[in-house]
């Protein structure tokens, strides 16, 4: 006698059934399955990520430390969105002058102007002006330099974070502080005033320690003297925002949203490989015990119990010190050691199943040991076994990020573990980008609320005792 089918398909079409009754675990299944269609997409809508996210390269263009976009609706104050111009709004041929109209409506203006300029010249040099034009009239020259050409081209790059731009700014900002204070002697420390934030701030006493966002039409103009023409793919001006895109970015300009849908992606891959193979190799491990019992029962269960006694976490941390940082020395480890507990109960539940008839009647038609284990005995706990399966994920992904803030995290893959740990490793809560810390940690939770809901409702199905409950 064997297990038909028909009789597999019937079973599992009625604890779907069951299942769709449990509201709990619908929810949890329901994350489960975002979390797989992000990780299915993730080549579209993370491209280039995992090889580049330590790329500095691959963030240029990035805002630095921006909040969300959504963040204007829970924090106090508007933040300026991130802004490319590739495209200037105006251009003057006969003083190449190009100019960039930006309107501040924010109370936090952009956090840092970026300006992008290659052209070329029959000169053997060039002289090139960049200043801004604010709305009260006032003017900050920021570049007044003499550019070399090269082989007939050339390229420049100015930023308010460059030491010309700190430089200019903090100049402006103290010769305006002087008007309301001429008698002091003993300015602010030029590292205690937030430069980016002075050449938008209006003209009054706190513009060097708490200046005040200036609203209105700002004009940037770039004038090079004795250029032929400007290079239009080349020129360009970034007004790096307060503010970028649905989950921020970084001290080092890297886009979290990113980086979130790559953290989802080997969360659920490692933990799948984990927990497939520890409720395959409990499953069998566990059956075959209970099956043959005798002297072979006691042998394998001396041994499960010998490798019970081996911690996990503490062999990992050695393991990856000694041999290296791999996730998938972390996924071999749990392979090798995550089945043991399951395997225990199983062994426990099969001793049961061996006494049944349909057991008994195959062994008197001559079923093989293998057969009467693979055949009749594993698909009677396959979906227990598959619920506990489920809660095994949050323990391996929760373990990576563990060795992630312990600084022993995978440098070739981007996940939730290792943004935290590097969002510890630059002080996000003292620097205010809790943003680097809640989105991360927001993964960590809905995949761990998704899987153990959904195993614990997996469990109430194919449990009678616990439907009881």
């Amino acid at each position: 006698m064997s297990i038909r089918i028909d009789d597999i398909k019937e079973r599992a079409l009625s604890m779907m059934k069951e299942f769709k009754g449990q509201r709990m675990g619908m929810i949890g299944f329901s994350i489960i399955i975002f979390l797989l269609a992000i990780s299915l997409l993730s080549p579209w809508l993370a491209p280039d990520t995992d090889g580049q996210w330590a790329n500095p390269g691959r963030w240029e263009d990035n805002p630095r430390s921006a909040a969300p976009n959504w963040a204007d609706y829970i924090l106090p104050g508007t933040r300026a969105p991130h802004d490319i111009r590739e495209d200037y709004d105006e251009l003057d041929r006969t003083f190449m002058t190009i100019k960039y109209v930006y309107e501040n409506e924010y109370d936090y203006p952009p956090s840092d102007i970026t300006v992008f300029v290659s052209g070329t010249s029959s000169e053997s040099r060039i002289r090139l002006y960049i200043d801004l034009i604010r709305p009260d009239g006032e003017n900050i020259l920021f570049v007044d330099e003499s550019v070399s050409i090269t082989n007939g081209t050339f390229s420049y790059r100015f930023s308010l974070r460059s030491s010309a731009g700190r430089d200019r700014s903090y100049d402006f900002g103290l010769n305006a502080h002087r008007d309301f204070f001429p008698d002091d002697l003993t300015p602010p420390d030029r590292e205690s005033v937030n430069i980016q934030m002075v050449p938008f701030a209006k003209l009054n006493e706190n513009i060097l320690l708490d200046p005040e966002s200036l609203k209105g039409t700002y004009t940037l103009e770039v004038e090079a003297v004795g250029i032929d023409e400007y290079d239009d793919e080349g020129t360009r001006v970034l007004f790096r925002g307060m503010k970028y895109g649905l989950m921020g970015t970084d001290s080092n300009r890297k886009n979290l949203a990113l980086g979130w849908v790559h953290g989802a992606k080997y969360a659920l891959i490692i933990g799948g490989i984990v927990s497939l193979s520890s409720i395959s190799i409990a499953l069998l491990y566990g059956m075959t015990s209970a099956y043959y019992g005798g002297w072979v029962d006691e042998i394998m269960q001396r041994a499960n119990e010998i490798l019970l006694g081996i911690p996990i976490f503490p062999i990992l941390v050695i393991t990856m010190y000694a041999i290296g940082r791999s996730i998938w020395i972390l996924v071999l480890i749990y392979v090798i050691l995550g089945w043991r507990g399951l395997a225990k109960i199983i062994r426990a539940r099969g001793i049961q199943i061996r006494q049944d008839t349909y057991v008994e009647a195959a062994q008197s038609l001559g079923s093989s040991g293998g057969r009467v284990i693979t055949r009749h005995m594993i698909p009677q706990l396959l979906p227990y076994a598959i619920a506990e399966g489920a809660l095994m994920i949050p323990m391996v992904v929760i373990a990576e990020a563990g060795l992630s803030v312990l600084g022993l995290a995978d440098p070739t893959v981007v996940t939730w573990g290792r943004m935290l740990s590097e969002a510890n490793q630059y002080h996000a809560t003292i620097s205010g980008l809790w943003w680097w810390i809640l989105l991360p940690g927001l993964g960590l939770t809905l995949l761990g609320f998704g899987f153990i809901t959904t195993g614990m409702a997996l469990e109430r199905v194919v449990n009678p005792k616990m439907r009881q409950r």
